[in-house]
This record gives structure tokens, sequence and C-alpha cells, in this order.
């Protein structure tokens, strides 16, 4: 075979059941589907890799609600009018806003502690009013 052969097919003839099959395979065309193949496979796999952050994203917000409702300690709401849960959601909002700031200035500090226990010490927390004179 050389380069001005039209296209390097290998055939073969193979007979199976009293059937006469004629298999032809071009070796360069298998080598760019099997490149294909991988580029594509790769691809998905980093589309998976988004899926999944979008996935452990959506999980962390499931979590900061179940978190604020505790830490507020309100009882379990169950909405019956779009503007009641737009009003709910928005009102959780803040404390989500306020949660991802606190982590990311505990993280600049070089401060990393787990969310149970901030719970724990926001708690703890008291406010003192003093009144001199």
């Amino acid at each position: 075979m050389t380069s001005k052969d039209p296209s390097p097919l290998k055939v073969k003839q193979v007979i199976h059941d009293d059937t006469r099959y004629i298999v032809c395979v071009n070796s360069r065309q298998a080598r760019k589907d099997a490149a294909d193949r991988q580029a594509i496979v790769s691809a998905l796999k980093e589309q998976l890799k988004k899926v999944a952050l979008k996935y452990k994203e959506l999980w962390r917000v499931e979590r900061v609600f179940r978190d604020v409702k505790t830490l507020l300690e309100t009882r379990p709401i169950f909405h019956q009018r779009d503007e009641n849960i737009r009003g709910h959601v928005f009102c959780s909002f803040p404390a989500l806003v306020l949660r991802k700031e606190l982590e990311r200035r505990l993280n600049h500090t070089g401060h990393v502690f787990e969310w149970s226990d901030i719970k724990q010490d926001l708690d703890a927390l008291q406010t003192v009013t003093i009144e001199e004179d």
C-alpha cells in the first residue's frame, strides 16, 4: 500500500451460517473515529463535573436554609400562595448571604470551623446594654 492508494482498506471474507460477508476496515478512519469518541467522552466528563458542582451547590443551599430555620427556631411553613413563598425565600436569602460572608471572612483569616460549631457559638451570643451615669 502506498500513499497514493485511494483508501487504505483491509478486506476480509467471512462465511457465517451459509451467508458470505465481506468485511472492510479503513485503519485511518478507525483511528479518526477512536479520536472522535475520545474527544466526546472527555467533553461529557467535563459536563458531568459541572452538573455535579451544580448539585453540590443546590445541596449547600438546602442545608443553609435548614440551618437558618434551626438557628432562627422557626417551625416548618407550608405556603399556599406564590407571594408567601417569595416572601419566605426573600427573608431566607439574607441569612444565606450572611453565612457565605462569614465563611469567606473566616477562610480569609485562615480559620476553618465546622458549621455546627459556628451555630453553637452564635447560639451562645448574648446582647448586653450598659448605661453609664
